[in-house]
């Protein structure tokens, strides 16, 4: 055991860089017992319980710190980022400010700030900070990422593509085991194209709207996709072939990541909107789930991915995911079947309301299987997860819980996005709280029963 409040400081960073969260935290304790006015300790004890999802105590000791020593831009910028991830965006914003009247040439702090604006949907206003921090240093590729998600999130899809190749050297890793050039536009006719996955599902689904106009341009896709998503990817008109695994020998011209596509194609989804580009399954329903009289079939996914190993993706899961708990209002309209296609931890929630919620998951193993399920039911009501984009690009009713700091995707306001014309949002008003979405939801599916009836 240390002696000192220094040793024990210096201990609990040790813990902190080898990840062993629980000693770190329980040593800088240790250090602030006998030196509580130590703001490096409070500093350092904060982003620990940060990485521990411990957002109240994080807070907590993160504004001690600041108190401490006012004077400090460091600490107000981890602050905002804290309040950022905790969902408190306004004051993250103004954390920021208040680093920036310190130091405001810190390009950290102005992204934090650009950060802030965008998830309080007020992306054209982020980009003037980002744009300051760039012009200090142009080559950041963290700020550059995310003026590219600002300006795709306002609308500025043409340049917002061209700045979201920066992921390359922020977020996303190339490949190093292909040979061959990379597509950059040029003529495809006569060529074979492959095109691979990256990040996630969701992603992939959404994108596959692209791969047909690869083919219009004369060539022929071939496309590498995780097992889950072969079957699917093999259905999308233009496809040559789909597969999980790039065999050796296996012979193409050129090959373009997917989210890549729409820089090559300069697509604006407003301009060129792609419907039931996921047409497969439409003969394999064989009738799954058993028909209740005249009661409408509504498919539930409450929470998405907790990816425990990103603590970023983590923590926004956190944000973006709502307990069944929550929905229990919905389940109360009558004449509905409610069918979970919830996978993952999350599934067990169903349990308590298994009386009034079916599980649709059984023997699923892929998108495709889901995919059959899917065109069983009449409505899908999910939170900001891949199987909206799954339901959505077969042109099937799909109703989105968004928490209040959108994915860029479905921009700042608006209850309708240009991806999917079967889609509806139902966003948050303020951040964390659910009530006012699900309770706008439960008078929808009132109405919609009620249309639906008189057809």
């Amino acid at each position: 055991m240390p002696r000192t409040s220094h040793g024990a400081f210096l201990l609990g960073g040790v813990c902190e860089h080898c990840g062993l969260l629980d000693l770190a935290e329980h040593y800088y304790v240790l250090s602030l017992r006998n030196e509580a006015s130590n703001p490096r300790g409070w500093h350092r004890l904060g982003l620990v319980r940060i990485a521990k999802d411990d957002f109240g105590k994080a807070l907590a000791a993160l504004r001690y710190a600041c108190a401490l020593d006012d004077r400090n831009e460091h600490y107000k910028i981890d602050y905002s980022m804290g309040l950022a991830r905790a969902g408190h965006f306004s004051d993250a914003l103004s954390a920021a400010v208040d680093a920036l009247a310190i130091s405001p040439n810190n390009i950290i702090a102005l992204n934090n700030a650009g950060h802030a604006l965008q998830c309080l949907n007020r992306s054209y206003d982020a980009l003037e900070y980002y744009d300051r921090a760039l012009e200090i240093d142009p080559g950041h590729a963290a700020l550059r990422f995310g003026r590219a998600t600002a300006l795709l999130k306002s609308g500025n899809y043409s340049a917002g593509w061209r700045e979201y190749e920066w992921r390359w050297l922020d977020c996303q890793t190339l490949r190093t085991d292909i040979d061959v050039p990379v597509w950059e536009g040029e003529d495809l006719y006569g060529k074979t194209i492959l095109i691979h996955h990256e990040q996630g599902y969701g992603d992939s689904l959404q994108f596959f709207r692209l791969l047909p106009q690869l083919a219009q341009k004369g060539a022929r896709v071939i496309v590498q996709v995780p097992p889950p998503l072969v079957r699917l990817a093999q259905g999308v008109e233009g496809v040559f072939k789909a597969f999980p695994v790039l065999e050796k020998g296996t012979y193409f011209d050129v090959h373009c990541p997917l989210l890549s596509l729409p820089a090559r194609l300069n697509y604006d989804p407003r301009q060129k909107a792609a419907e039931a580009y996921l047409n497969t399954g439409a003969d394999q329903s064989n009738g799954c789930f058993e028909k209740v009289g005249r009661a409408m079939k509504v498919g539930l996914v409450w929470a998405g991915d907790p990816r425990p190993g990103d603590i970023k993706a983590r923590q926004t899961d956190l944000r973006r995911s709502v307990s069944l708990e929550a929905l229990a209002p919905l389940l109360a309209l009558p004449d509905m079947e409610f069918i979970s296609f919830q996978m993952g931890q999350a599934a067990v929630q169903r349990q308590k309301y298994a009386n009034k919620i079916s599980d649709g998951t059984k023997d699923i193993i892929d998108f495709f299987d889901t995919s059959v399920r899917l065109r069983e039911i009449d409505i899908l009501i999910a939170v900001d997860t891949s199987i909206a984009h799954l339901m959505a690009g077969m042109g099937r009713t799909v109703w989105l819980l968004s928490r209040f700091d959108a994915c860029w995707r479905w921009g700042d306001a608006g209850d309708t996005t240009p991806w999917y014309s079967t889609m509806r949002i139902f966003r948050q008003s303020k951040p964390g709280s659910w009530q006012e979405p699900v309770h706008a939801m439960v008078q929808a599916l009132g109405e919609f029963i009620t249309l639906k009836a008189a057809v």
